[in-house]
Order: C-alpha cells, then structure tokens, then sequence
C-alpha cells in the first residue's frame, strides 16, 4: 500500500484538520495527523495531485486529480 502524500493542506480555522492528497485519493484527519480517514465523496479514483482549501468557505476543499480535472468535495459538519 502506497504511503506518498502529493499534496497537504491545513484547515484554516480549524488547524487539527488536515487533508492529505494521495496515489488513490483524499484522506482527512481531525485530530491533527493522528488517525485518517477517507475523504473522497465524489471522486473517481486516481491520483490526487493538489488540494486547495476554498479561501472564503474552508468546508470546501478542491483536488486536482491525475490527467486534468478539479473536484471539488464538501465537509459535512
């Protein structure tokens, strides 16, 4: 199993959430790196290349995937 993390980004107003972009998919942790879950509603899978945090709403998150494309995935509270 594949560990590479492409891409990692720190929630603005919440910094004990992280995401992690990797080789098949997004994760996210809530407790700052200490555990992880999936985090891909929506997303086909492949390679996550790039995340971005919305700058206005930070429970939007965008990865860029892959071959081209940006998908943008929505944190439920």
């Amino acid at each position: 199993v594949s560990t590479i993390v492409w891409s990692l980004e720190i929630d603005p107003v919440t910094p004990t959430i992280v995401y992690a972009g990797r080789s098949y998919g997004v994760f996210i942790s809530k407790d700052g790196g200490e555990s992880w879950e999936s985090f891909n509603t929506g997303l086909p899978s492949t390679f996550v290349t790039d995340l971005q945090i919305h700058p206005i709403n930070p429970s939007i998150l965008y990865a860029a995937v892959w071959g081209g494309g940006v998908f943008a995935i929505h944190q439920a509270d």
